[in-house]
């Protein structure tokens, strides 16, 4: 993500409290970039678990076996990062990816 370069202006007013919010305003600018990508990031990796997911069970004709799979995943995925891979999550990424199958979409889903 491209960001803009503040330029440093003259400080006009030498007070703390000016000084302060200028920073205050910088630091909060720069948050909601980072929030803002962070979730476009793990809106893409979602999708593409998803995905994984549906090729690996339906394309590889293991539908039978599609809720194995994901608890066994789950647990491996668990035990390697932590909370957020549930069975539950991974069946909403499957989900996810059934809904919107075109990547394109995803450029509609989060702001550049």
């Amino acid at each position: 993500m491209a960001t803009k370069k503040n330029k440093i202006s003259p400080v006009k007013n030498t007070g703390a409290d000016f000084l302060f919010k200028e920073i205050k305003s910088q630091i909060e600018q720069v948050l909601l970039q980072v929030v803002v990508t962070v979730n476009q990031l793990l809106t893409h990796l979602y999708w593409y678990i998803g995905g994984l997911i549906h090729h690996h069970i339906l394309e590889g004709n293991r539908a039978a076996y599609g809720k194995e799979i994901i608890a066994t995943l789950s647990q491996q995925l668990t035990a390697e990062y932590g909370e957020g891979y549930t069975k539950s999550s991974l069946s909403r990424m499957w989900n996810f990816h059934q809904c919107f199958r075109d990547a394109n979409i995803l450029a509609t889903l989060s702001p550049n």
